[in-house]
């Protein structure tokens, strides 16, 4: 006899839950399973999410009930309802026809704008009475007449986020719990598909969306985009937290800013025709002086005009943005530049470049004064030369931090003259001094950097100048520190150790004084003109 096959299913149309009646399922997201439903009592449709194996008792259900306290919002799908079925929890909340992944893209630069603000005071409200949301994508901001409505919020820290919410995850919420830089990230990876119509990481295998996420930066937004809404997509998916916006508020009036700026340029392309106003009468007094008054408004208007169409001229495809910013950015693909003395070619005075994760193979030569800053995790901007130094400089004023410097013939760091800061650095030549100075106006001045291997650590010769601060020299196969003719340096809160020669050498009318420094372990501690702070101030 055959046995009749089991129905698990705990639903089908037409049973009422409390004052819903089902009526069809729904493509489940944040749940198990979802319905579409009726309320009874109100003649609404519902969406029912269910939650398997979740009792009144579960976090998943505890926080549910702590949802449908929350205050009115109108950018929020409020919690209607909680229910129980058994072991299954059931989530009400209001049933949207459309969503913003319902939009035809790429949308006009103001439409998109006009839905990431309100996203924006939807996530505000959220973050400002402690709710992440933790999955946020285009299929949770309900659309109705235009109007958003943020739902599926505040259940991430109690279930698996959904599986397609990975494209809108941020590095750090991989192998995290959600916070609410989060839900600004993923604000900003919804704004960027509005405008582009593609993702900022188009990667299809999951393993390969993991990996870009984790290490790369997103593609560049298309170069047709106003130059201030480009900006601000590079900020919402910047990973250095210091460029981040701090809030969903600070996103949130940077786009304001930039709507008025759309709304203005749209207005003028409507309305740009010139009003010609109509000249007096020929008795009107004064007669002469008035004809000569429009002719110079006449003759300075045309200069205007042509020394504006020269301007878009000269300017035409260019990012002004840019042009007019204080930073460029190299990477190995998807920056402004793709080597570091690219972008130094092209850099002003007081510029910064922010040099993301990769390994550069070139040979740096500084002459401006400016700044480049590693934009990454210690370790992860290396510039490499075969045959050269990694940083050369004969002149100008500059910082580099963060930077590893890995040199195979020369020094890694070569200081002919200017002033050089190197903060967070780590250093290595193979066979030559890490760093060299030389030249009565070499200044140079390490923080918190690290000389490891090769020769001596640091030479300086010919009067150059030398401050080390938090720095740490060790392992050489010479001496750690050689200083002559007349070079001087002040080290403090250093350590120079296990070098195989000497710890710190000057000679040749050279000085040094070392501060609350760590010597120990070298071939010989110092040698000529070197004064050592007392023992007791030694750490």
């Amino acid at each position: 006899m055959t046995q009749p096959t089991p129905n698990p299913a705990p639903f089908q149309p037409g049973l009422v839950i409390g004052d819903y009646r089902l009526e069809a399922p729904l493509p489940a997201d944040i749940g198990d399973a979802a319905w579409r439903a009726d309320s009874l009592s109100e003649g609404e449709a519902v969406r029912l999410d269910v939650f398997y194996a979740t009792p009144p008792t579960s976090p998943l259900a505890r926080a549910a009930f702590a949802l449908a306290k929350l205050p009115p919002h109108p950018r929020i799908a409020p919690v209607l309802d909680v229910l129980f079925q058994g072991e299954q929890t059931l989530l009400v909340t209001p049933r949207h026809a459309h969503t913003l992944a319902d939009l035809p893209r790429p949308l006009e630069p103001l439409e998109a704008v006009a839905y990431a603000q309100d996203l924006l005071a939807a996530l505000q409200f959220l973050h400002d009475h402690n709710v992440v949301h933790g999955a946020l994508t285009p299929i949770f901001v309900g659309l109705e007449d235009s109007q958003i409505q943020v739902r599926g919020y505040g259940l991430m820290a109690a279930r698996p986020r959904p599986a397609g919410s990975l494209a809108y995850t941020s590095p750090w919420a991989l192998a995290g719990p959600p916070t609410p830089r989060d839900d600004l990230w993923a604000a900003g990876v919804i704004l960027f598909e509005l405008l582009s119509g593609d993702l900022p990481f188009p990667r299809r295998d999951p393993a390969e969306l993991r990996l870009a996420i984790r290490t790369l930066y997103p593609d560049p937004p298309p170069p047709t985009l106003p130059t201030r809404l480009r900006h601000i997509l590079s900020h919402a998916l910047e990973r250095n937290e210091r460029r981040r916006y701090v809030s969903a508020e600070a996103m949130r009036e940077e786009l304001a800013a930039c709507a008025e700026e759309l709304a203005e340029d749209a207005g003028r392309r409507s309305s740009g025709s010139w009003q010609i106003l109509p000249v007096g009468q020929a008795d009107d007094p004064p007669r002469h002086a008035g004809r000569w008054a429009l002719v110079v408004i006449a003759f300075v208007s045309l200069a205007m005009l042509i020394g504006i169409w020269l301007a878009i001229r000269r300017f035409e495809g260019k990012d002004l943005w840019r042009m007019t910013s204080r930073e460029a950015i190299v990477a190995p693909s998807g920056g402004d530049f793709s080597t570091i003395s690219a972008a130094l070619n092209v850099a002003r005075a007081s510029d910064r470049i922010l040099v993301r994760p990769g390994v550069y193979r070139e040979t740096v030569t500084l002459t401006k004064n400016l700044e480049i800053i590693a934009d990454g995790p210690p370790g992860s901007v290396v510039v490499e030369s075969a045959s050269g130094p990694c940083l050369r400089q004969r002149l100008g004023s500059q910082v580099a931090q963060g930077l590893t410097l890995r040199s195979a013939g020369q020094p890694a760091v070569q200081l002919d003259g200017g002033a050089l800061t190197l903060e967070d650095c780590h250093i290595t030549a193979a066979q030559s001094a890490g760093v060299a100075a030389s030249g009565a106006e070499a200044r140079l001045t390490l923080r918190r950097s690290c000389i490891h291997g090769g020769g001596h650590g640091l030479t300086a010769t010919n009067g150059a100048q030398v401050e080390l601060v938090e720095c740490d020299i060790a392992d050489h196969a010479g001496d750690g520190v050689r200083l002559d003719k007349q070079a001087r340096l002040i080290a403090r809160d250093s350590r120079i150790q296990g070098n195989r020669q000497v710890g710190v050498s000057a000679t040749g009318g050279a000085a040094a004084r070392l501060e609350r420094c760590l010597l120990e372990r070298n071939g010989q501690a110092t040698l000529g003109n070197v004064t050592v702070a007392p023992a007791a101030e030694l750490r």
